[in-house]
């Protein structure tokens, strides 16, 4: 049976993660599965030929917090690695969801300190029931392909590669590897609240659906993600070389060609459309399926005018043009 450490080896490897002499930032909460992957790349940082640096951002969003703070510090201590730390000052959101303020605050940290370290690359401790999680989470919201593949071993965001080597790992083996190993880590108590999506869809549905349904559900979803993974990309790459016909970036407004436009498969004129709308300056996350599916709708239909979309975003599509365009009228007011 291939042992833990081996397999984050094999993902190092076949996944192209590391590149010798490179500086690893590795996000350590202190929980089980940061813990582990610190240990993991201590222990092979010299096999790869690589340095690492601990960074810990203190959320400050729970009393126990300074504590896992320290802990972390200590570990960074005994192994000898730098250490960055950060305390959140931002308030929470009186609306929208505490998850993704928290997520979003902690990788703004993590680009910031990998800059800072001059770090190329970032790595963090999504396993495989995280991954499953995910895909689960987002079908139950209303996803597509872009949606359902989730994470990957390997990203490039804003000039930094993020890695997950522990991603095809189960978490019961990553928990097997720190009790062998007789390395403590810390538990969050919010991850036993069912308050958050995620933690129900940890706590509640996914064992209900092992039970009830297939005891491999979480090797499934992944494989789904995988699948769904594969395709994208396939489709994305055929909207990067469509993109330079058909698109044109003018004064922060996207301009599209409509006849070339219209001629494409519906799965590409959409990729098209999310990738137009990601160069535009103030898209938040509320852009989902049915605002691209109702752009795609508007033109390819004969009406003519401007078509009001979140975030004070217009699409304009006037009688006789022969593009479409796409602009924030509030962002330029």
């Amino acid at each position: 049976m291939t042992s833990f450490i081996d397999k984050v080896r094999d993902n190092i490897n076949k996944h192209d993660l590391l590149s010798r002499g490179g500086r690893v930032l590795v996000a350590v909460s202190g929980g089980a599965d940061s813990l582990a992957l610190l240990y993991v790349l201590n222990e092979l940082r010299h096999d790869f030929g690589f340095s690492l640096v601990i960074a810990h951002y203190n959320h400050a969003l729970r009393s126990s917090a300074i504590r896992d703070q320290k802990f972390v510090k200590q570990v960074a201590q005994k192994l000898n690695i730098p250490f960055v730390t950060e305390t959140n000052q931002k308030k929470p959101p009186q609306k929208g969801s505490l998850e993704e303020f928290a997520r979003d605050i902690r990788y703004e940290f993590l680009l910031k300190t990998a800059c800072s370290m001059k770090a190329d690359t970032i790595a963090v401790a999504h396993t495989q029931d995280d991954l499953a999680e995910t895909v689960l989470m987002r079908i139950l919201r209303g996803t597509g392909l872009s949606g359902l593949r989730s994470m990957a071993f390997k990203r490039v965001v804003e000039g930094r590669v993020y890695i997950r080597p522990l991603l095809n790992i189960p978490r019961c083996e990553i928990e097997s590897f720190l009790k062998k190993r007789r390395l403590s880590c810390i538990q969050d108590p919010t991850n036993r609240s069912i308050k958050f999506t995620r933690n129900k869809i940890r706590l509640r549905l996914i064992p209900y659906m092992k039970k009830e349904f297939s005891p491999d559900i979480n090797t499934r979803l992944v494989s789904l993600a995988n699948i769904a993974c594969i395709d994208h990309d396939f489709i994305e790459e055929a909207g990067r070389l469509a993109w330079p016909r058909l698109v044109k970036i003018e004064k922060e407004e996207v301009v599209i060609k409509s006849s070339g436009f219209k001629t494409l498969h519906p799965a590409l004129r959409r990729v098209l459309l999310r990738m137009a709308i990601g160069v535009l300056k103030g898209v938040e996350r509320s852009w989902d399926f049915r605002h691209i599916d109702m752009i795609d709708t508007f033109v390819a239909s004969r009406s003519f005018g401007k078509l009001s979309l979140p975030q004070g975003f217009v699409l304009n599509k006037a009688k006789g043009s022969k593009s479409f365009l796409i602009k924030n009228y509030e962002y330029h007011s």
